[in-house]
């Protein structure tokens, strides 16, 4: 079984994102993103080992504050890959890579092979199933588009694969204490 952790939009943002998945799907003939909902993905494609993943989710989400997420625009990555930008705020680059030590620092536990690849947050709309030529008709349109939003976190989801979908599995509340 296949899991990865990140962040959820809440409802009306969800819905919106979703929306734009739908766009996508009904002009580009691209859908493979409504497999999972809306997100931003912190660890990516993992396997669980053993069933201390939960405690040490659970710990280190409740040492973590909520923290203020930021979308701004469009952007890709190759011709391949349509997402919504994520601002790359401190605090959250400084959450990623802590959950990223965390889990490598546990590998009897989680199965983590790192990209080495930096950390660039974002919320996919389209990818995989994206051709070339939809991805060029789709990006003259969302290339000049403005998206602007915001939303606090305050919970870190593991997602589970499961018949070709993205669940969510558990949620682990993070802290309304600064520490």
């Amino acid at each position: 079984m296949l899991y990865f952790l990140g962040y959820i939009p809440p409802s009306p943002l969800q819905k919106e994102i979703h929306q734009l998945k739908m766009d996508f799907k009904e002009n580009y003939k691209s859908s493979h993103s409504l497999n999972a909902p809306p997100h931003i993905t912190l660890i990516s494609p993992f396997k669980i080992k053993n069933k201390d993943f939960e405690d040490i989710l659970k710990r280190f989400a409740g040492h973590q504050t909520i923290l203020n997420i930021e979308l701004q625009d469009f952007s890709h990555f190759g011709q391949k890959v349509i997402f919504i930008d994520v601002k790359q705020t401190p605090d959250l680059m400084d959450f990623q890579k802590s959950l990223e030590e965390i889990i490598q620092e546990n590998n009897d536990v989680f199965d983590f092979q790192s990209s080495r690849k930096n950390f660039h947050p974002h919320l996919t709309l389209a990818f995989k199933d994206l051709s070339l030529s939809n991805f060029k008709r789709a990006w003259e349109v969302y290339k000049d588009k403005e998206f602007k939003a915001s939303f606090l976190v305050k919970e870190l989801i593991l997602f589970k694969h499961q018949e070709k979908v993205w669940d969510v599995f558990k949620v682990f509340n993070l802290s309304e204490k600064r520490f």
